[in-house]
C-alpha cells in the first residue's frame, strides 16, 4: 500500500502546480512508514518533499529561500535515515539529492563532492541515473571554475543517452524518466554560464537546447522541462 502511495505522490509531484498537495500529504505517509518501520520509504518521503520545494523554487516561490533551505533539510533528513538504517542500495541516490540541495543553496564545491560521490556508487550498481547526476556535475564544474571540462562532460552526458546500455534500457523501460534527465542537461548549464558570466559558444548552445526541446512532445506531461528550456533560450 505505501509503495502505491508513494507512486501517486510522485505523480501528483511531477504535475505543475501541485507541490503544496505533496507537501500536504507527506506527514501521514511517513507517518505510516514509520510506523510499519519500513525505512525505505520514509527516506523516500523526505525525497518527495524535497523535490516539491524544488519545484516551488522552479516556480519562483521562494522570496525567502525558505524552499532553499528546505531542500537540504529534507535530503539531509533522508540521508540519516539511511544511514542509520544501512540502506546502502540507497545511498547512490542519496548523495545525488545532497548534491542538488547544495546546488539550490550556492555550496558547489559541496555539490561537487556529493554528485562525484553519487556517480561512483550509482557506476558500481549499474544505475544508468549516474547520466542525470553527470549533467547536474558538469553545471558544478562551470561554477567552481572548471568551465572547459564542465562543457566537455555536458556534451559527453547528452551524447551517453545514445549509446550507454543502461541509458537504452531505460528508454525502453521509462521514456519520461529518459527525457527528463537528458532534457535538463543544458538548460542548467546554460544557467550556469550566465551565473559565472564565462563566455560560451551561443550556436552549440542552442543547437543542445533546441535538440533537447523537441525530443519533448507533450507539453502538460513535460511542462516543468519546457519551461526550463524556454528560459535558457530566453537568455541566448
Amino acid at each position: 500500500m505505501l509503495t502505491d502511495l508513494l507512486q501517486q505522490l510522485n505523480q501528483l509531484n511531477e504535475t505543475k502546480g501541485q507541490e503544496l498537495a505533496v507537501l500536504a500529504q507527506i506527514p501521514k505517509f511517513r507517518q505510516d512508514a514509520e510506523a510499519q518501520q519500513d525505512w525505505i520509504m520514509v527516506a523516500q518521503s523526505y525525497w518527495q518533499e524535497h523535490l516539491a520545494h524544488q519545484h516551488l523554487v522552479m516556480n519562483d516561490q521562494d522570496t525567502d529561500n525558505s524552499h532553499r533551505h528546505a531542500m537540504l533539510t529534507s535530503s539531509l533528513s533522508a540521508h540519516q535515515v539511511i544511514t542509520d538504517h544501512k540502506l546502502d542500495d540507497l545511498l547512490g541516490s542519496s548523495h545525488r539529492f545532497l548534491g542538488r540541495a547544495y546546488t539550490y543553496n550556492s555550496q558547489h564545491e559541496s555539490a561537487k563532492t556529493e554528485y562525484q560521490n553519487a556517480i561512483n556508487l550509482l557506476q558500481a550498481s549499474q544505475d544508468p541515473r549516474y547520466l542525470e547526476v553527470a549533467g547536474f556535475l558538469s553545471e558544478t564544474l562551470v561554477r567552481t571554475g572548471e568551465v572547459d571540462r564542465g562543457l566537455t562532460l555536458a556534451i559527453e552526458t547528452f551524447a551517453g543517452y545514445d549509446t550507454d546500455l543502461l541509458a537504452l534500457t531505460l528508454q525502453q523501460k521509462d521514456e519520461y524518466v529518459y527525457l527528463v534527465w537528458r532534457t535538463g542537461v543544458f538548460p542548467r548549464l546554460l544557467v550556469a554560464f550566465n551565473e559565472v558570466q564565462s563566455e560560451y559558444d551561443k550556436t552549440l548552445i542552442k543547437t543542445y537546447l533546441e535538440k533537447s526541446k523537441s525530443l519533448l512532445t507533450d507539453p502538460d506531461k513535460y511542462a516543468y522541462r519546457l519551461d526550463e528550456i524556454d528560459r535558457a533560450l530566453s537568455l541566448l
